[in-house]
């Protein structure tokens, strides 16, 4: 199975297949029309778990059986298949929503509800591990909250990844009202348009590797985001350490202003491009 095949795949799972769905459907887009021992000869896969995967798509809408003397399926076209799987994801999402309306004042009701035992104080954390999403949300409202600079390391992906989550846009907002934004990346061709836009309101160096060993936001002297893994498209697969301790702060801001000396000034690396601006 070629890469980007199992990529596609992984996105399917996201639209609400399982795996073996993912797989049989597509299978099924390939052979036009297929029969359950076919498909599980061709998949590799037992018969049985074919069968009950193809009777789950069958349910979705996706796949239909053809009446003949050979029982067989058909997938549907694609771009009916996906509009299929969106409705179903934002039924579930509008019912989970409806219930979270509920759900949310019996949770905050349990809070230390009827605790027999005495918890001592705990020190804060130096560190949060954060995963997923919420590190954005987190950083967003860090963000619109931010009142003297904003400091970033980040990997050329890292600046993709801000980029299409609208971090930008919110930094934009809050240069204009006198944030100093300052970030340090290498600066490669694939990121040239986002560079672009980020210098409009942000100060840009290029350091060769820079984030690739450390990567991490600074926003006042009031929290850090350090990321633990590269960055991906795929928001849920991000996981960050977050810090409100000044000690590491101070320190990832020494760090920082040591890399910004040895950066060069973004507009100094353009001769090096292969893209010219």
């Amino acid at each position: 199975m070629e890469i980007e095949d199992e990529v596609r795949l992984r996105d399917l799972v996201e639209f609400g297949l399982t795996p073996l769905q993912a797989r049989v459907y597509v299978a099924l887009l390939r052979a036009g029309r297929a029969t359950t021992g076919e498909l599980a000869k061709g998949l590799r896969v037992n018969r049985v778990d074919v069968y009950r995967a193809l009777k789950a798509l069958e349910r979705k809408g996706i796949v239909q059986y053809i009446v003949g003397t050979v029982k067989k399926y058909e997938a549907i076209e694609p771009a009916t298949a996906l509009k299929i799987m969106i409705e179903e994801a934002e039924e579930k999402l509008k019912a989970m929503k409806e219930k979270a309306l509920m759900l949310r004042p019996w949770l905050e009701s349990q809070r230390f509800h009827k605790m027999k035992i005495e918890l001592e104080p705990e020190p804060s954390p130096l560190f949060r591990l954060i995963h997923g999403r919420i590190i954005f949300q987190k950083m967003i409202n860090a963000l619109k909250n931010a009142k003297t600079e904003v400091l970033r390391v980040s990997s050329p992906s890292g600046i993709k990844v801000n980029y299409i989550l609208g971090i930008f846009d919110i930094e934009e907002k809050k240069a204009k009202d006198g944030v100093k934004i300052r970030a340090i990346t290498d600066i490669q061709d694939e990121i040239i348009e986002e560079i672009l836009v980020y210098s409009r309101f942000a100060e840009v160096r290029h350091l060769p590797k820079a984030g690739l060993s450390l990567r991490y936001t600074i926003i006042d002297d009031k929290c850090a985001f350090i990321f633990t893994n590269l960055p991906t498209p795929r928001p849920h697969e991000h996981a960050s350490l977050f810090t409100q301790d000044s000690v590491i702060i101070d320190a990832l801001k020494k760090n920082f202003e040591e890399l910004w000396t040895l950066a060069i000034d973004w507009e100094e690396r353009r001769d090096g491009l292969k893209v010219k601006i």
